[in-house]
């Protein structure tokens, strides 16, 4: 392959020569290198505006508002997103945290150990490096399949407003800036959608050390019928359908037990049932699940209770959203079961990517990477502020979390079915980042971009992946 000037590539990982070769051609990476060069100094930018902002509200005390400055888009009630095309007009279940591609040796040559693509020195922005090989091999194909390019969020012939995108409003500040999103992509928006895990976890991110905001037991007390996340759906809703833009709601993360005639079943059925009949009611246009299972008797749901592909008729003219709605915590407190939970998900989260996975099972649901970052995000914070347990009084210390990690301990090695030397010690690094993580005096803004910069991930990675290369050699 011809690789282009300023543009440095890392060997393939042994044995995945020829599925290198297939990702990185000399004309994919001509693509991505133009791609890179084109909008890395502008990724940088909205890097730096993001820490300037967050400093900005830490300095000031102040709370987000609706910008006056950007107030004449907000106020034009002519403009509209063009129209969706007709695969997806109909979309009231969407499967969530699919994998694009299930293929483990494609896998393991994206995920190799090495820096991997650098252009002009420095490493390439993921979502660039993701997005530009998929467009490039994929964006014509999927385009004149009618099925896509289609995005959770050109040099290819495609036409302009071909490529959609959803936006995931997972932070509070992207909540008073809906319509600016959707007008700056108004040719290519698939709409936008709520994450409450994302989203609850960025009150921490940008308001953590305020006593005001201390986020109470989400195993407890926070759910979409909360008013700042009951607002933040409808404000989402209203926001959508007045621009023609679909609107869709989160992912419901149980899994149903297998007997279908258990009391079990029936009750993980009818919790999942009650919210996401909240999330219809609401206007959503629909939500994803993980269970496929779930899949029936949610569109049997959107069968019952609307009428038509989408619920875009509905304006929901009656939803009046302040600021103050956006920004109100729920009540509550803090219990030993939820600080254990927290602690569970957040190792259990980095025991998988150490393996090489982005979300694992426990307890009957689904977790990832938004679970997880809600999970440290409260533990930190309730160390932060020395928050009570409701249980017993005791003050939530830096000690107690050590402690109380190593009680779930046990519980995580049935979980991850520990029974090698090398499955314990990956269990325990996990365990060792995660307290890094959470008893920092700062909060790390990102728990993946920490783990990807922070030199125990670093070194427990290459490790695996020796130990990969060895066992690979030896059966060569």
């Amino acid at each position: 392959m011809m690789v282009p000037v300023g543009l440095e590539l890392s060997p393939a990982p042994q044995g995945l020569d020829q599925e290198y070769g297939a990702l990185f051609t000399s004309a994919s990476l001509s693509f991505l290198h133009q791609l890179v060069s084109q909008f890395n100094d502008e990724v940088d930018q909205v890097l730096r505006l993001r820490v300037s902002r967050k400093a900005q509200l830490d300095a000031s005390g102040a709370l987000p508002d609706f910008s006056k400055a950007t107030r004449h888009v907000r106020d034009d009630p002519a403009w509209r997103v063009l129209p969706v095309p007709p695969r997806l007009q109909r979309r009231h279940v969407d499967v969530g945290d699919m994998a694009p591609c299930d293929t483990p040796r494609l896998l393991r040559a994206l995920q190799s150990p090495a820096q991997g693509l650098q252009v002009d020195g420095r490493e390439v922005p993921g979502p660039l490096f993701d997005f530009g090989l998929l467009m490039f091999h994929c964006g014509k194909a999927l385009y004149n399949s009618k099925s896509g390019p289609f995005f959770y969020l050109s040099k290819l012939g495609l036409p302009r407003g071909s490529i959609k995108a959803t936006v995931l409003i997972e932070n509070v500040l992207a909540t008073f800036e809906m319509d600016e999103i959707l007008y700056e992509l108004r040719e290519h928006s698939a709409g936008l959608n709520c994450g409450i895990w994302d989203y609850s976890a960025s009150f921490v991110n940008k308001f953590g050390h305020r006593e005001a905001f201390l986020l109470p037991d989400r195993s407890k007390y926070v759910n979409m019928e909360k008013r700042f996340l009951r607002s933040y759906m409808d404000l989402l809703v209203q926001t959508c359908h007045r621009r023609g833009a679909l609107a869709t709601g989160g992912m419901a993360a149980p899994i149903l037990p297998p007997d279908r005639h258990s009391h079990a079943y029936r009750t993980v059925l009818a919790n999942v049932t009650r919210l996401k009949l909240l999330e219809i009611k609401a206007g959503v246009d629909g939500f994803m699940v993980y269970d496929l299972n779930l899949i029936e008797p949610m569109q049997e749901l959107f069968q019952q209770h609307t009428a038509g592909d989408n619920q875009l008729q509905q304006v929901r003219d009656d939803v009046t959203v302040t600021p103050e709605d956006l920004v109100c915590m729920p009540a509550g407190g803090v219990t030993l079961y939820g600080l254990k939970y927290n602690i569970g998900v957040g190792i259990l989260f980095i025991h998988a990517w150490l393996s090489g996975n982005g979300h694992f099972f426990y307890r009957g649901q689904v977790e990832d990477s938004a679970t997880a970052e809600i999970s440290r995000s409260q533990v930190w914070q309730w160390i932060c502020h020395q928050a009570q347990l409701e249980d017993n009084q005791q003050v939530v210390t830096r000690a107690m979390v050590v402690e109380l990690t190593q009680e779930v301990m046990e519980e995580l090695r049935q979980v991850t079915a520990c029974q090698t030397v090398r499955d314990e010690e990956r269990l325990q690094a996990a365990a060792e980042m995660f307290l890094e993580v959470v008893l920092k005096r700062d909060f790390p803004e990102f728990l993946t971009t920490y783990l990807n910069l922070d030199h125990t991930f670093l070194s427990s990675q290459a490790k695996r992946d020796n130990v990969a290369r060895g066992a690979l050699t030896s059966k060569l």
